[in-house]
């Protein structure tokens, strides 16, 4: 009876974990000059969310569209545009948030591009996803527990909050050589 108790409580401990995402430290190597440079990436329900580049401190903020629930986008996309959606000037709200206190600031004239996964990057009913970039250094994040985002999503139509959980990223950072 003990042994099913601890296996129910680690299971839901795993489960939180998986729930929040987790940083991986992933490099790569220049074939001409042999230099390595390094990414983080935040994988969440084992899709990339979140890509932060330690070199130009910035995050990349990805989206993933399922192409069956955005059809007019995609037909729109399709019919109209060669394929493509064009990409948007937003703004963008954030917050860092540790624990319990939190640093607020905007962004105004934020890019957010839109790609399909198709090989030409055309949108297709298979899906699509869009992405940002934003500049944020690498002490800021390893300070905070969590970064979330707030904008206005024209292919939804709606306002669409996202929360980034920093858990494990302080270690990946601190991790490169």
């Amino acid at each position: 009876m003990k042994k099913i108790g601890l296996l129910i409580v680690m299971a839901l401990l795993s489960a939180t974990a998986y729930c929040q995402g987790r940083w991986v430290l992933d490099s790569t190597t220049d074939d001409y000059t042999m230099e390595k440079s390094y990414v983080l990436v935040h994988y969440n329900a084992k899709k990339i969310d979140a890509v932060f580049f330690p070199n130009d401190s910035s995050i990349k903020i990805i989206k993933d569209y399922n192409g069956t629930s955005y059809f007019d986008a995609c037909w729109k996309a399709a019919v109209e545009h060669d394929g493509r959606i064009a990409s948007k000037e937003i703004q963008l709200d954030c917050r860092l948030i540790t624990n319990g206190q939190f640093e607020e600031f905007s962004f105004d004239n934020v890019s957010i591009y839109y790609r399909g996964y198709e090989d030409d990057g055309k949108i297709g009913i298979s899906g699509f996803y869009s992405y940002f970039y934003l500049s944020v250094s690498s002490e800021q994040l390893k300070k905070a527990n969590y970064l979330t985002f707030k904008y206005y999503d024209s292919i939804s139509g709606e306002v669409l909050t996202k929360k980034l959980s920093l858990a494990g990223f302080t270690k990946c950072i601190n991790s490169i050589k």
